[in-house]
């Protein structure tokens, strides 16, 4: 017996089946899709940053101790026993200045002989002189006097400058910063002896020491900021003035010279520790991820999951190189590119997930 056709119930079937797939809802960030009236979206919820392009080490973080523009240690070029020493802590002085006097008397005896013995040998010089040109002297006996009285001014100078030496002067205008307590009459200094340090604060330098993996970011000209907790919250600007060419120490660090000014209230002195940031002129920008996004796959290569259409999608990625929270990458992805940084654990490749949109805020590079 034939069946017979039951269009009644047919239809209504195809239509209930029509609405269902008409009400798949989408995810307005990731745009996955998902059917309703069958529980919560069932697409894992994750969150994206977007890859940019910037560099890895914005700033550059050192320690250092401030210096004054200009410095001069004040030693003694001869020995001798203190007569005086005029000057005082943190009093201003100009070049030239008398910092110290030694004992000076058999100095200015020795010069007074040796002037004594130089005017004795230009009057011998002058007589045999006169001699030769009148024939009643030989040109050897002439020039035995001329080189006796080279001999004897030469004597005499060098008298002058041990004399000299007797008074230690100021070679710049600047502060006295420190001084040697034995530097006080009646004390006997040996040759060399360091007296006292002279300090231009009209403005400071620092010496800072990097590594060789920071030496490379910085540049002559590129900014700076000095914070010198010692003199309170403030932070003042300064500048690179020179990188050094090479590393000069037994350790792998490379010297960095700025400079900066403050107020005349500042509080600053030369000595203070600083913390300084630096600003990295040199490097070059590269597409920016963050590490947490970095995977680990086959072969050890490193991967990352990028959300395309509103689905987690696998790629290899070339890193170039990690800094902090950021690695730089040379291939596998382009600016703009959305790239997954929390569930990635328990993704895989194709799986449909639902997207926040986050941002990580990058710091400073510290020298450690």
């Amino acid at each position: 017996m034939a069946l017979k056709k039951t269009p009644g119930i047919l239809f209504p079937s195809l239509l209930l089946l029509i609405l269902l797939s008409g009400c798949r809802g989408r995810d307005s960030v990731s745009g996955a899709t998902w059917v309703p009236g069958t529980g919560e979206n069932p697409s894992p919820a994750v969150e994206v940053v977007s890859v940019e392009q910037g560099k890895l080490y914005n700033t550059i973080g050192s320690t250092g101790t401030v210096r004054g523009r200009n410095e001069a240690r004040i030693v003694t070029t001869s020995q001798g026993m203190v007569m005086s020493f005029p000057v005082r802590l943190g009093q201003e002085v100009g070049e030239g200045d008398v910092i110290l006097r030694l004992d000076d008397e058999l100095a200015s005896y020795a010069a007074e002989q040796a002037r004594t013995g130089w005017e004795i040998a230009r009057a011998d010089l002058e007589v045999l002189s006169s001699l030769y040109e009148r024939g009643n002297a030989s040109r050897v006996d002439l020039e035995r006097a001329r080189s006796s009285e080279r001999g004897a001014r030469a004597a005499y100078d060098q008298s002058l400058r041990i004399l000299e030496d007797r008074t230690v002067r100021s070679p710049m205008n600047g502060h006295i910063i420190w001084i040697d307590e034995n530097a006080s009459p009646g004390n006997y200094l040996n040759t060399g002896s360091m007296i006292a340090l002279v300090a231009d604060i009209s403005g400071f330098t620092m010496i800072l020491e990097l590594g060789e993996r920071q030496i490379g970011l910085v540049g002559p000209g590129a900014g700076a900021e000095i914070h010198v907790q010692a003199a309170g919250t403030s932070s003042f600007s300064g500048t690179v003035e020179a990188v050094a060419a090479g590393s000069g120490g037994t350790t792998a660090t490379y010297q960095v010279e700025l400079s900066f000014s403050a107020p005349s209230d500042s509080g600053i002195k030369p000595g203070m520790a600083a913390r300084v940031v630096v600003e990295t002129s040199l490097e070059k920008e590269a597409l920016l991820v963050p590490g947490i996004a970095l995977l680990k796959g086959s072969e050890e290569r490193n991967e990352v999951f990028l959300l395309r259409d509103g689905y987690a999608r696998l790629v290899p990625v070339e890193v170039l190189d990690r800094h902090g929270d950021f690695a730089a990458v040379g291939s596998g992805l382009k600016d703009g590119d959305r790239v997954i940084v929390s569930g990635t654990r328990r993704l895989m490749d194709g799986d449909p997930v639902r997207a926040t949109e986050v941002s990580l805020v990058r710091e400073g590079m510290q020298n450690r």
